[in-house]
């Protein structure tokens, strides 16, 4: 009877590994707008996401195949936490399918909703991949095995963020371009005060008037929303193109989106327009920015030639937003957010 018990509670834990790595995978495709059968095994968030689950069910074959009694000791901890893996997931699809007014606000610039949401996902990955370490772990040690988990867990957490960050060192943001009639995409970034683009956002400014000059891009597309009372970030870049003598017939101004996610996907409901013109598309920001830009279109399938501006920072400085956009980077690879 116990161990009748204990092998339907190893066959729920088989199920809810499983049913999270679908869940996940459902998720981030839903939530971008992009239908379950665009599913791609090789882009690398989805990845990474099947590698946790591939060991997380070895683990589970593993407490079965060496025996009952490592699993018996820690069985209400593993069942505690299958349960903390799914439940996120229901606030996350409530979240998700039904209004609240609160989820609607913004805080530190940032949407509500969006916030929770991104805890809610880290939450539940974060307990599979303790409960990888509870499988796995008592195979080497006896004792404190729920602490040690959680230092795993902590571990695996740092390894991914660097190979974000590592990933994001090596990117090539300045390929050779060898087509003409292109379009540029210009990423935007802060306005100031008086409505002038920001020293960053005018050097992204400048490559896209560059390239226009260098007829590698015939056609610039300025994106970027703006915080109420604030001229548009698509707007400012607009004025200061038309500034340097861009033909003002050539720039397309996208002011609706407020974020590098929605921007692509703003490029991707467009692209068939891109391919009728036979232009490709030139993706326009700072080196540090390009990695997530080109890894979010590579997930909408998007074929794009990343540029880079020429943007300088101080050591510290473009470390700090190396550091960022990896968190950013890994969020995208494993949520889609």
């Amino acid at each position: 009877m116990k161990q009748r018990f204990e092998n339907s509670t190893l066959f729920f834990l088989l199920l809810v590994v499983l049913l999270e790595l679908f869940l996940i995978s459902y998720y981030k495709y839903y939530t971008n707008v992009l239908p379950f059968k665009q599913f791609n095994l090789a882009y690398t968030g989805n990845i990474i996401n099947f590698i946790i689950t591939i060991i997380a069910v070895l683990g589970i074959f593993i407490q079965r195949l060496i025996g009952l009694k490592i699993w018996s000791n820690y069985k209400y901890t593993y069942i505690s936490t299958a349960i903390v893996i799914l439940l996120p997931y229901v606030f996350v699809f409530i979240f998700s399918y039904i209004k609240v007014d609160f989820l609607d606000t913004y805080l530190l610039g940032y949407p509500v909703k969006k916030i929770w949401i991104g805890v809610l996902l880290i939450v539940s990955k974060s307990y599979l991949l303790f409960l990888i370490g509870m499988l796995w772990l008592p195979l080497f040690y006896n004792t404190v095995v729920r602490l040690r988990s959680i230092v795993f867990s902590i571990l695996i957490i740092v390894l991914l963020l660097f190979v974000a960050f590592l990933h994001a060192l090596n990117f090539n943001g300045s390929p050779k371009i060898n087509t003409y009639n292109n379009v540029g995409i210009v990423f935007g970034a802060a306005v100031w005060s008086n409505n002038k683009p920001s020293p960053m956002f005018q050097d992204r400014i400048k490559q896209a008037e560059k390239l226009f000059k260098q007829e590698r891009i015939s056609l610039i597309q300025v994106t970027g929303g703006n915080a109420p009372g604030e001229l548009s970030e698509a707007q400012s870049a607009y004025n200061m193109l038309v500034e340097m003598g861009v033909d003002s017939s050539r720039v397309i101004r996208e002011d609706q989106t407020s974020n590098t996610t929605e921007q692509i996907k703003y490029i991707y409901s467009h692209q068939e327009e891109y391919k009728k013109r036979k232009r490709q598309i030139i993706l326009i920001s700072d080196s540090f920015h390009l990695p997530r830009i080109s890894e979010i279109s590579k997930f909408f399938n998007i074929s794009a030639i990343p540029s880079s501006s020429e943007h300088k920072l101080r050591w510290e400085k473009l470390l700090y937003y190396r550091f960022r956009e990896s968190v950013a980077l890994l969020l995208f690879w494993i949520f889609g957010i």
